[in-house]
């Protein structure tokens, strides 16, 4: 049974929504700096890449063709955190937001585009959770979010689940916005983009 109760999600310890991104968010602003640093190009456990996926990502010629393969051709599974990293969601073809996030991001920073994770409380509909899941009601899908270890907290609309609050992550990537908004001539200032190839279709 959907339990509406709990405390709406804490923002997970190490990374921050950034840059005032609406007010869906909760928790800090930023403390992330506006200009990239030599972080958001770093390999990490999480964002290593098997040369195997170095060469599939030298065929793609822009971010948005980098973003639309991970957010086509990688399931999304309801976990919490980070399990796989980039290269066991490449491998399985799957992963939570966390995992296609490290995914993103590795691929990404081996093109040389600054990329950095970001994390908060989003809201989705019943709707979204239930295809997430794979289950048939805003309820059961709300269940399944909880017992996989997301924290997360039910929306209630006349006694039926209508949505989740829940944490998640995705990804900011600082490309050159515009001229040519991802694709085609890459001129121009570049700006820090959102960007969550968990969300399907």
């Amino acid at each position: 049974v959907a339990d509406s109760s709990q405390l709406v999600p804490a923002i997970g310890s190490g990374i921050v929504p950034a840059y005032g991104m609406g007010s869906s968010m909760v928790g800090e602003s930023s403390v992330l700096s506006v200009a990239p640093v030599a972080g958001d190009l770093a390999e990490t456990i999480e964002t290593r890449l098997s040369g195997e996926m170095k060469t599939v990502v030298d065929d793609l010629k822009n971010p948005v063709e980098v973003y639309e393969f991970v957010k086509n051709n990688f399931d999304y599974e309801s976990y919490y955190g980070s399990k796989k990293g980039a290269i066991g969601t490449f491998s399985q073809k799957s992963g939570n937001d966390y995992d296609q996030a490290s995914l993103l991001i590795g691929l990404f920073r081996y093109k040389g585009i600054p990329a950095r994770y970001v994390s908060g409380v989003i809201e989705v509909s019943s709707e979204m959770a239930m295809d997430w899941t794979g289950t048939e009601s805003g309820e059961a899908a709300f269940n399944v979010l909880k017992m996989m270890g997301v924290p997360c907290n039910a929306l209630t609309d006349g006694g039926a689940v209508s949505g989740v609050l829940m944490e998640h992550t995705w990804v900011e990537a600082y490309v050159p916005y515009d001229n040519y908004r991802g694709i085609g001539d890459v001129s121009g200032d570049s700006v820090w983009v959102p960007l969550d190839p968990s969300f399907k279709g």
